[in-house]
C-alpha cells in the first residue's frame, strides 16, 4: 500500500466523518433543544453516547471500515498494525475519564436552560465546531507520517 493510497484514504474517512459528526451535533443540540427536552436528560444522553464510543470502538471501527466502506480497508489494517506508545495510550485514557467524569457531573448538576433560544449564534457556534473539525482533518491528511515499514 502506498503513502498517497492512505492519505486518499484518510481524507475519503475525515469526509465521511463530517456527516456523522453534523448528525450528531444536531442530535446532541439542536434536537433537544428544539423539542425542550431537560438539560439532565441531555446530559445522560450525551454520557450515554460517550460511554458507547468508548466501549464499541473498536467494534464499530471494524464494521465501519470492513462491512460499509470495505475500500477503507487497507487504511483499517494500517491502523491496527501502527504502533501506539503507553505515553499515548495512558493520554488517551486520561481525557475519556475525564470526559466521562465532567458528563457525570452535567448529568448532577445541569447547566440551565434558556427560555429562548438563539438560532443564529448557535448556528454560528456549530460552523465553527465543523470549520475547526476540518482544519483538523485536512492537517492530519497532510502532515501524518505513514510508516509502511512496521
Amino acid at each position: 500500500m502506498e503513502t498517497s493510497q492512505l492519505r486518499k484514504l484518510r481524507f475519503i474517512e475525515g469526509l465521511i466523518m463530517n456527516i456523522v459528526y453534523v448528525l450528531s451535533l444536531m442530535l446532541i443540540f439542536v434536537g433537544p433543544m428544539y423539542l425542550g427536552i431537560s438539560p439532565r436528560l441531555m446530559a445522560s444522553l450525551l454520557l450515554l453516547m460517550t460511554l458507547g464510543s468508548i466501549v464499541f470502538s473498536r467494534r464499530l471501527g471494524s464494521f465501519f471500515y470492513n462491512k460499509i466502506f470495505p475500500f477503507m480497508k487497507p487504511l483499517w489494517d494500517y491502523d491496527q498494525q501502527k504502533f501506539v506508545s503507553e505515553g499515548i495510550k495512558w493520554g488517551r485514557r486520561l481525557v475519556e475519564s475525564l470526559t466521562v467524569i465532567g458528563l457525570i457531573y452535567l448529568v448532577i448538576y445541569p447547566w440551565p436552560f434558556p427560555e429562548r433560544i438563539n438560532w443564529l449564534s448557535l448556528k454560528y457556534s456549530m460552523l465553527g465546531c465543523l470549520t475547526g473539525y476540518n482544519i483538523g482533518m485536512v492537517w492530519n491528511v497532510f502532515t501524518e507520517k505513514f510508516d509502511l515499514a512496521g
